[in-house]
């Protein structure tokens, strides 16, 4: 059965083909303009585009992973081959022709923070942020730093939101 896979993953023009036709579905579907009724959806509470791009380019690596499997630089093309579609495809993105723009999908809030620092004299800055987020919800941020002698500042911070 090893044997079998092995010569299966080696017959790499039936992994080629596969990888070269989801890459030109994924390359249509990516410049395809948008019909205008077409409304966002969420998968859990990720916006359903961000899932689908996952998924495409995910797919398109394992296939190039499969396509590339008998060459010594297995990852690195993989990854080198991965990387160029996604970069390609986000250029060609922004060619008016295709009609894909930027947009903030009618999205409006209202942010604002207060913020309080204190300094103890010592070595530590203490810095507390509460307000309202871009995504809308409510929540704090506490920052922790020490600024050296030399200008730099090292640091941490948390935040904690609803």
């Amino acid at each position: 059965m090893r044997k079998r896979i092995l010569r299966w993953l080696q017959a790499d023009r039936f992994f080629k083909s596969i990888a070269g036709l989801a890459t030109l579905v994924v390359i249509y579907l990516s410049l395809k303009p948008p019909s205008p009724d077409s409304e966002s959806w969420n998968f859990v509470f990720i916006r359903g585009d961000l899932v689908l791009h996952f998924i495409c380019y995910f797919g398109l690596s394992i296939l190039y992973y499969f396509a590339f499997f008998q060459y010594k630089n297995l990852v690195k093309n993989t990854l080198i081959l991965s990387i160029s579609v996604g970069f390609l495809l986000e250029l060609l993105q922004l060619i008016p022709l295709f009609q894909r723009f930027f947009d903030y999908q009618d999205y409006e809030t209202t942010v604002g923070k207060v913020s309080l620092y204190y300094d103890n004299g010592g070595p530590f800055d203490l810095e507390i942020n509460a307000g309202r987020y871009l995504a809308g919800d409510w929540g704090a941020t506490t920052k922790l730093s020490r600024r050296f002698a030399n200008g730099w500042e090292v640091g941490a911070y948390a935040t904690l939101t609803d």
